[in-house]
C-alpha cells in the first residue's frame, strides 16, 4: 500500500499484519533484549502483555533470568504509539519521505531560507495529512477506534519527528510506547517514550566530555534554529495579517467608489434643485407683481363702483 497513492483501505491492515512475532521455542538462543523488543512491538496491541510474558518466559527458560527481567519492564504502547510504530514498519518508505523532509526543513532553518522554507512547509502539512490519514486506516484496519485523540497524538508524534533528531531517531526505532510532542523550543525528550534496549540505548554525553568549543558551537545552532522557527511563525503570521489588511482596503476602495458614485447623484440632484427653486423663485416673484397690480385694479374698481352708486343716488334724489 502506498500512502501517496491514496489506496487507504480500512482492510489493508488486520492483526494478522502485525502479530506473529519473528521468534519462536526455537530461537531462544538468539534471544536478547533487543530481538525480544523488535518482536513485542511488531505484536498486534491486543497480543502486546502476552506475548511479553511469553518472551519473558522463554528467557527465564533459557536460564537467563536477568533478560526475563528486563523484558518484563518493556512498558506496553499507546495506541498512537502502537500505529505509528506499526507505520514504520509496514510503510518505510513513507517514513523515509518523512526523514527527508525533516533533514531539508532543519537545513533551511539553519540558512534562514525563507522561500524554500514556505515551499517545505507546505510539503510538511501534506505529508503529516498523508500520514493522518495511514493511522486512521491502521488503527481501523486492527479493530481501534481512530478517534480525534489518538489522531492529534499520531500527528503530534510526526511533526515531533520533522522538528527534532532524536524524536525522528525515536520514532524510526519502532519502540515508541508514548506519542511524542514538540513544543518550539529546544529539543524533544523522548526517554521515557520509547523503550532503550542495550545495543540502541545512547548514553548522554556529559558536560565534560563535550569540549567549549562544541558547546558552543551547539548552543548557537540551537539559538539560531529557534530565532528560525520564531521568524517562520512570524512571516505566516505577517501573511495573515497582509492578506487581511489586502481584504480590508478592497472594501475600504469598493465603500468610497460607492460613496463617490451617491456624492456624484446628490451633486447632480442638488443642482437641479438650485434650477427648480431659482425658477421657483422668479415665478414667485411675478406672483407676487400680479397680486400687487390686482389689488390696485381692486381698488380703483371699488373707487368707480361707489362713485356711479352715489350718482345713482344723487339723481333719483
Amino acid at each position: 500500500m502506498d500512502l501517496h497513492n491514496g489506496d487507504l483501505d480500512s482492510g489493508d491492515l488486520d492483526s494478522g499484519d502485525l502479530d506473529n512475532g519473528d521468534l519462536d521455542s526455537g530461537d531462544l538462543a538468539d534471544l536478547d533484549l533487543d530481538a525480544a523488543a523488535d518482536d513485542l512491538y511488531a505484536v498486534h496491541l491486543d497480543e502486546f502483555l502476552a506475548r511479553r510474558s511469553e518472551l519473558s518466559a522463554q528467557a527465564r527458560q533459557h536460564g537467563d533470568r536477568e533478560l526475563a527481567k528486563q523484558i518484563a519492564k518493556l512498558k506496553k504502547p499507546v495506541i498512537a504509539a502502537w500505529v505509528v510504530n506499526a507505520i514504520v514498519r509496514t510503510h518505510p518508505a513513507d517514513i523515509d519521505r518523512l526523514s527527508e523532509l525533516a533533514t531539508k526543513l532543519r537545513d533551511a532553518h539553519r540558512s534562514l531560507k525563507g522561500k524554500e522554507l514556505r515551499a517545505l512547509s507546505e510539503a510538511r502539512q501534506k505529508q503529516l495529512r498523508g500520514l493522518e490519514d495511514l493511522a486512521s486506516a491502521i488503527a481501523t484496519g486492527a479493530g481501534k477506534t481512530a478517534n480525534d485523540a489518538m489522531l492529534r497524538q499520531t500527528r503530534a508524534t510526526f511533526e515531533a519527528a520533522i522538528a527534532d533528531e532524536g524524536a525522528e531517531s525515536a520514532v524510526r526505532s519502532g519502540w515508541l510506547t508514548d506519542a511524542l510532542e514538540y513544543t518550539g523550543f529546544g529539543a524533544v525528550d523522548a526517554s521515557a517514550a520509547v523503550a532503550a534496549p542495550r545495543s540502541r540505548a545512547r548514553a548522554p554525553k556529559s558536560s565534560d566530555a563535550l569540549g567549549t568549543s562544541d558547546a558552543a558551537q551547539s548552543k548557537r545552532r540551537a539559538e539560531l534554529e529557534t530565532i528560525a522557527v520564531e521568524a517562520e511563525q512570524a512571516l505566516l503570521r505577517a501573511t495573515v495579517e497582509v492578506r487581511k489588511a489586502e481584504e480590508a482596503v478592497t472594501e475600504a476602495e469598493q465603500r468610497a467608489s460607492e460613496a463617490e458614485s451617491r456624492l456624484s447623484e446628490l451633486t447632480e440632484a442638488l443642482a437641479r434643485a438650485k434650477e427648480e427653486a431659482t425658477s421657483a423663485k422668479s415665478g414667485l416673484r411675478t406672483a407676487r407683481r400680479g397680486r400687487a397690480e390686482a389689488g390696485q385694479l381692486e381698488q380703483r374698481s371699488r373707487a368707480a363702483l361707489d362713485e356711479a352708486r352715489d350718482d345713482v343716488a344723487a339723481a333719483r334724489g
